[in-house]
């Protein structure tokens, strides 16, 4: 696994950008469907435009770059168009952070109501 902007890098200008590309522009129309889920949504979307351009270095100038660059990515067989997108370590300690505050949140009204019922 490795970050996507590294493995643009990678590809870039090779045989398999393009098979990178033809294989975001064949998703396009299945995941345009979902793109309005929070989070999930922004990336797939930025897979969208990466299946819109003509190559690496024109996706980089998109917005949608930005969105994405910090994922990783695993290629398992880049010409079936066979690849995973995957949270960063940096998305898994916000997601991290995220469920302890909610859990905390929970705890403590789930221990206010339980104070209450005893009075």
């Amino acid at each position: 696994m490795m970050k996507f902007a590294d493995y643009l890098d990678l590809v870039e200008n090779t045989e398999d950008e393009q098979l990178l590309l033809k294989n975001a522009a064949e998703i396009r129309d299945d995941i345009a469907k979902v793109t309005w889920i929070p989070i999930v949504g922004k990336i797939l979307t930025a897979l969208i435009v990466l299946g819109e351009c003509e190559n690496i270095a024109e996706f980089r100038q998109s917005e949608q770059y930005d969105v994405i660059k910090d994922w990783n990515i695993e290629v398992s067989d880049i010409k079936k168009g066979h690849f995973s997108l995957y949270p960063s370590d940096a998305h898994l300690q916000i997601i991290k952070t995220v469920i302890i505050v909610v859990g905390a949140v929970l705890t403590l009204l789930w221990l206010r109501r339980k104070l209450r019922r005893k009075r």
